[in-house]
């Protein structure tokens, strides 16, 4: 009547076909990078004008001695 074997031979799963290439970077985790390192670079630079900033003494009092 009907045969449930399986078909003859080796059977192989689908290969996944990748969203995009492997070499494409996304430009949302760049852009993100950039702007976190952006931040970084100015919360650092902004300290020295704060009025009671260590950097700022420092150079102040190196600035006396010479």
């Amino acid at each position: 009547m009907f045969d449930a074997s399986p078909p003859h031979g080796p059977t192989r799963a689908p290969e996944p076909t990748p969203e995009r290439p492997a070499g494409e970077r996304d430009s949302f985790f760049d852009n993100a990078e950039y702007l976190a390192v952006v931040l970084a670079a100015m919360g650092h630079s902004w300290e020295a004008l704060y009025p009671d900033s260590r950097i700022l003494r420092a150079l102040c009092s190196a600035a006396r001695w010479s």
